[in-house]
């Protein structure tokens, strides 16, 4: 996805420092219900997503986003080590770490 031209400028111009965020979570729903969220704020743009780690650290090289919105339970590549490598490449890439737990995975456990 493309940014809004006025929106395409450093962390905190035009846009703060959340106006760019690439988005990856294993979880197709999760995508989806973050994606949701997120297009609704004015000075957010969605410049990417991703599935799995590796492709997540693609993009990121790629899009150079402000925000890296990341599932820790990612497939492939984790997002411990995901977070890792985006950091290493793009230090000034601010990384927000989410981590889902399906609540009946633990009910079913006790």
């Amino acid at each position: 996805m493309r940014l809004d031209p006025g929106l395409d400028g450093p962390p905190g111009v035009a846009g703060g420092p959340f106006s760019r965020p690439e988005r990856a979570y294993a979880s197709r729903i999760l995508r989806e219900g973050v994606r949701s969220l997120l297009e609704q704020q004015p000075d957010i743009r969605i410049v990417g997503e991703a599935g799995d780690g590796r492709a997540t650290v693609r993009l990121a090289k790629e899009l150079r986003p402000h925000v890296v919105v990341i599932d820790m339970g990612m497939s492939g590549l984790n997002g411990i080590e995901a977070t890792r490598q985006i950091r290493e490449v793009l230090p000034g890439t601010r990384v927000l770490a989410l981590v889902a737990i399906l609540l009946s995975q633990r009910v079913t456990g006790a």
